[in-house]
């Protein structure tokens, strides 16, 4: 049965994010071609040339893949990992492929961004120039939106009213280089090259860190909803639910590693701004580890604490 119902006026507005669906559906269907060329045992770029028959398609993934220096198996630091990705804009416009290289901090789950390769083609290259810059931006663009952005709301209205609770990518946080090739084809129809990098980048880092920690991620955005989570699934983790911190609080831990614990609790204290780090190593057995929040504070017996808004909570003393 089709139902249908239309509400002009919702409790919220909304409205679309630059690139519309592109980029958010590239994201879901290029995760998804990874997980299909895992479970076939395939290489990810082997598995979409397999299934490609547009010979132009092919070339951009083959001149990324080359330029990028793939595979993915080969031998990387732990906790680094790699990811592809390719679409062709709306399927009307510039053919791009992505390629990430980044690390999955074993202690906080934090990603850094260490490399990114592309290769374009969006026909005719009247200024090649322009095409790289295109594409390193939205390249940038998408990183930020895929690790840190989100407008957060309530019942009745928007809760991300200004940039310390709506967090965008810093300098510090790009990739260290990007390599954009463009591919030429004089006399070919302009495709035009705007957005065409957002889809494949978003996808790219995910893959990445699925190649990294072994554990695929699927909601956006990756850093911030599932901060916590990419510390649980980073390589080494142990997961031990439900082990208490003591008998006197109402937390328990939900991992522990290298001295390290990451606590979950009961209760959610909005006051407590999300992805908030402590790095107090001095911080020794039954002390405050993550600070006091009004009167609600969490009791350490590890020296290190790693929460976010939804994982502090009330602790009682």
């Amino acid at each position: 049965r089709l139902l249908y119902q239309f509400r002009p006026h919702g409790a919220v507005r909304v409205s679309a994010l630059r690139g519309l669906g592109a980029y958010a559906n590239v994201f879901a269907i290029e995760s998804f071609m990874d997980e299909l060329a895992a479970a076939a045992g395939a290489d990810p770029v082997e598995f979409r040339l397999r299934h490609l028959e547009e010979p132009r398609a092919a070339e951009v993934i083959r001149r990324t893949a080359s330029a990028f220096g793939w595979p993915a198996d080969a031998r990387l630091p732990k906790g680094r990992g790699r990811g592809f990705a390719f679409s062709r804009y709306k399927n009307l416009g510039a053919y791009c492929a992505v390629a990430v290289e980044l690390e999955v901090e074993h202690e906080t789950g934090r990603v850094r961004l260490l490399r990114a390769v592309s290769a374009c083609d969006s026909g005719q290259a009247v200024n090649p120039d322009g095409i790289r810059n295109q594409i390193e931006g939205g390249i940038i663009q998408a990183a930020s939106w895929t690790l840190h952005e989100q407008v957060n709301f309530d019942r009745r209205r928007v809760a991300s009213r200004d940039w310390s609770r709506y967090p965008i990518l810093r300098f510090g946080e790009i990739f260290d280089t990007i390599q954009v090739e463009v591919i030429d084809r004089p006399g070919a129809p302009f495709l035009g090259t705007g957005e065409a990098s957002q889809g494949p980048t978003g996808a790219a880092i995910a893959n990445a860190i699925a190649n990294a920690t072994g554990k695929r991620l699927r909601e956006l955005p990756l850093n911030r909803r599932d901060y916590t989570q990419l510390v649980l699934l980073a390589p080494g983790a142990v997961t031990q639910p439900g082990r208490r911190i003591g008998g006197s609080i109402a937390s328990h831990v939900a991992a522990v590693q290298n001295g390290a614990a990451i606590v979950r609790t009961q209760d959610v204290a909005e006051t407590v701004q999300a992805r908030a780090l402590w790095h107090d190593r001095t911080i020794g057995p039954n002390s405050l580890g993550c600070g006091p929040v009004g009167s609600s504070v969490i009791l350490m017996s590890l020296p290190f604490c790693e929460c976010t808004s939804t994982q502090i909570g009330r602790a009682h003393v």
